[in-house]
């Protein structure tokens, strides 16, 4: 499941950049953004358990920042700061009793340092607890931030910039997430005895306006 996560983030985000034919590099700049996000626990589970996707109940929102490292290659860096929901679906299954699902999302708030090179984004989310809710079959039960780890995730994207003029650009996003550090602050023990943890696995696509905070860079 590991592989197949890391190996569609890479897939996608490298098409996506493909798309990317700006080749100057942009200004300073900063503005928010806005997606639809979806996952799945990219991590091993106890026996008679499944990892399914699931739809993140609030949309990805945050404010996107960009500093220029040179003036006549599109490459630079910035920061992220985000609102951010990791769903996934987990059930249960023992061929006797009827199928348990369990629907989970869980709130953070992320702070991305990331580089930008031609279209594509490599990054590091470092995501702080807010709590969330567990869904099992229509009961929702609220998770506090308590049981929560702060959660180290690599990112891996792409960029198009659709429209830019001199006082910005609109740019479509797609982002993968994958989660290097457990969601829970402790693992938990399964049916089978081990102990395991979430590593969410997620992506999300969206779209980001970036105002222009100096005059656009010009190329010799």
């Amino acid at each position: 499941m590991k592989r197949r996560v890391v190996n569609l983030f890479i897939i996608l985000s490298m098409l996506f950049g493909l798309f990317q034919t700006t080749i100057a590099n942009y200004p300073i700049s900063v503005g928010p953004f806005l997606g639809l996000k979806g996952g799945v626990n990219a991590a091993d589970v106890p026996w008679q358990n499944y990892n399914g996707f699931a739809f993140s109940n609030l949309p990805e929102m945050g404010i996107s920042s960009y500093f220029p490292f040179v003036q006549n290659a599109s490459f630079g860096g910035g920061l992220n700061l985000t609102y951010s929901t990791d769903g996934f679906l987990m059930s249960y299954k023992d061929g006797v009793h009827p199928e348990k699902k369990t629907t989970h999302q869980y709130n953070f708030f992320s702070i991305s340092p990331y580089l930008y090179a031609s279209g594509f984004i490599l990054g590091l989310n470092i995501a702080l607890p807010i709590g969330g809710t567990q869904e099992i079959n229509s009961e929702t039960t609220d998770v506090s931030s308590d049981l929560l780890a702060t959660m180290f995730e690599i990112k891996l994207g792409g960029v198009i910039t659709v429209y830019a003029n001199e006082y910005g650009r609109f740019n479509i996003m797609i982002e993968g997430s994958y989660a290097l550090s457990g969601m829970l602050k402790d693992d938990y023990k399964g049916n089978d005895g081990s102990y395991y943890n979430y590593h969410p696995g997620q992506m999300w696509f969206g779209i980001n306006y970036m105002f222009n905070l100096q005059k656009p860079l010009e190329t010799e």
